[in-house]
């Protein structure tokens, strides 16, 4: 058996994963110091940072006892997948509906002149929707320095790209440390990956997917940390804090929330460790909050009493909480879920056809046998944010089959039980915080359950000393494998479905802008709460517009905009 530091492969991609994290690292600082120095945002950020990241590691390759024939291997490899990642995301259009709503106007109004650190309160464009004033900037810095270089904001959607291959390259390790074989390792990384969310999210400004990628790579380097104390890992972990705080406010209470159980096994576990790990999250914490995080964290404390705020606020500026208002309740959520118990709804979510209620011409989620799903219900993947089923139409089954799987091997492989243990609480401590955390996106962590017992049977398999022949662990075996391959087809079901959508709708949209650009004529267009997002699109391929409303002119055409069945499709009309 090869071990993890002998194998070129998972060496290389654990270098390639610090460089990657460490390049948006260094971006966010370089974006914050510019913001700083009231200087405005250069087209020079994105490439300098890279430069700078790429430096630092081969700085500091002798102090983390790094090869530097793997890191320039990994330097390349880097470059390449950032390469790659910008031309995927410039493909796409961002067509989800926040996306249009206020991100493209947060990431337009940061590579502009907003200053978020001096300004907090006003945006240049004067939209000041609360989300764009208050909420975490971590992907919204990259993509401005991005746009920045590039003049497209469609490109700042590579974060999200090169998110997902950090964390290939942090979990494969891992895998190779429990004595997986390679394709095992690279199999079960791969399932990790496939994360619904992630991939409904990775063509557009949602943030989800990351959220769950940072969380990942975070517990994937604390627990390799564990396994082998090197500071390499701790380092990771740090990174990817940072980012986790800074992708959105729930990356926050996830960082504590995990923080503090993997404490909790080092209490019990590994005490010699207590304070390296106190003292790193120390650090962690204050990077995160006072200088990766001082817009929004710092800025709406000085501004609105409450660093949290508009979740939660101060006697002069109440939050929604302090309000009692809950949008998620009264938009978002279908009609028979709503004031139901977190359980019930997570029923509905995880056993129900596939849907979008309350959207989409629905109103109710309905209950439905898993193993009778109708292909034609996985058009409910077009959606970014599938609510019912929106794990996939096979998920239920498979929380069904984890179960028996993971009672079955906790009574077997008593070694497993503690970690476990630790780790089914922190989930569920984490799903009980809300009732919104039925919803897949605001949850995507519930993805890894079914991923549990999987893990637990193949270490276990690969750690066994003198059973390799013995017919029951290969009638188990082959089980765990068709477990592990119905995980992977439920996964690809709903990545196909929705990129599939992505791309036709992409070149359709494309394909309609050109044809409005050749007439040579100007429009009448109604893009209702897209209104940044549109007017940069139609600026952008030389489009002159009247805005109107169109919502009862017969006459007008639809421009390919957000999925069909949710409201604010955008009309237009030439002249």
């Amino acid at each position: 058996m090869i071990k993890i530091n002998d194998t070129n492969f998972t060496r290389i991609g654990l270098l390639t994963a610090q460089i990657l994290l460490s390049i948006i690292c260094v971006v966010h600082l370089f974006v914050t110091v510019t913001y700083l120095f009231h200087t405005a945002l250069s087209a020079f950020v994105f490439p300098m940072s890279i430069i700078i990241a790429i430096g630092l590691n081969f700085l500091a390759a002798n102090w983390l006892a790094i090869n530097k024939k793997s890191l320039g291997i990994a330097t390349l490899l880097s470059l390449l997948i950032i390469t790659g990642s910008l031309l995927i995301a410039g493909f796409y259009f961002d067509l989800s509906w926040d996306g249009q709503w206020y991100q493209q106007a947060a990431v337009y109004n940061l590579a502009e002149t907003w200053n978020p650190l001096y300004k907090p309160l006003n945006t240049p464009d004067g939209l000041n929707h609360l989300s764009i004033l208050h909420f975490p900037k971590n992907s919204w810095y990259f993509a401005a320095a991005v746009t920045r270089l590039f003049g497209s904001v469609e490109v700042g959607k590579a974060y999200n790209v090169i998110a997902l291959f950090t964390a290939f390259g942090v979990v494969y390790p891992l895998c190779r440390s429990f004595n997986l074989p390679p394709w095992q390792s690279v199999v079960f990384t791969a399932l990790v990956l496939l994360n619904p969310v992630i991939w409904s999210e990775i063509t557009t400004y949602l943030n989800d997917g990351d959220l769950y990628l940072f969380l990942v790579v975070y517990l994937a380097s604390v627990v390799s940390w564990l396994r082998t104390p090197k500071l390499v890992y701790l380092l990771l972990a740090v990174m990817a804090i940072c980012c986790l705080v800074n992708i959105k406010f729930t990356g926050l209470v996830f960082v504590l929330i995990s923080s503090f159980f993997v404490f909790v096994y080092i209490l019990i576990k590994k005490r010699e460790l207590v304070k390296t790990f106190v003292l790193s999250h120390i650090i962690a914490g204050v990077m995160a909050l006072c200088i990766f995080g001082f817009n929004p964290y710092i800025t709406n404390l000085i501004n609105r009493g409450h660093p949290l705020y508009p979740l939660m606020g101060s006697k002069q500026y109440p939050g929604v909480f302090d309000k009692g208002i809950d949008d998620n309740e009264a938009y978002e959520t279908p009609k028979n879920m709503k004031g139901k118990s977190l359980p019930m709804r997570l029923i509905y979510a995880n056993f129900g056809y596939p849907g979008n209620a309350p959207y989409n011409g629905e109103d109710t989620a309905r209950l439905a046998n898993p193993f009778l799903t109708s292909p034609k219900s996985w058009s409910a993947y077009h959606f970014h944010e599938t609510r019912v089923s929106g794990f996939g139409p096979y998920f239920g089954i498979l929380l069904i089959l984890a179960t028996v799987a993971l009672a079955v091997l906790l009574i077997a492989v008593k070694a497993s039980r503690l970690p476990v243990a630790i780790f089914l609480l922190g989930l569920c401590s984490g799903l009980s915080l809300s009732n919104h955390f039925w919803w897949p996106r605001f949850f995507p962590m519930l993805w890894l359950v079914p991923l549990l017992p999987l893990l637990l049977w193949w270490v276990y398999n690969a750690n066994r000393l003198a059973h390799n022949s013995n017919l029951r662990g290969v009638t188990i075996n082959s089980l765990a494998w068709l477990f592990a391959i119905c995980i992977g087809i439920n996964g690809i079901i709903v990545a196909a479905v929705h990129i599939r959508w992505e791309t036709v709708s992409s070149i359709n949209l494309r394909n309609e802008l050109q044809k409005i650009h050749d007439t040579k004529r100007p429009i009448d267009v109604d893009y209702g709460w897209f209104k940044r997002a549109t007017e940069e699109k139609l600026n952008r391929w030389n489009i002159k517009y009247t805005p109107t409303s169109l919502g009862t002119d017969t006459t007008a055409s639809k421009l390919t905009s957000v999925v069909k069945g949710y409201p604010n499709q955008i009309l237009y009309k030439l002249k």
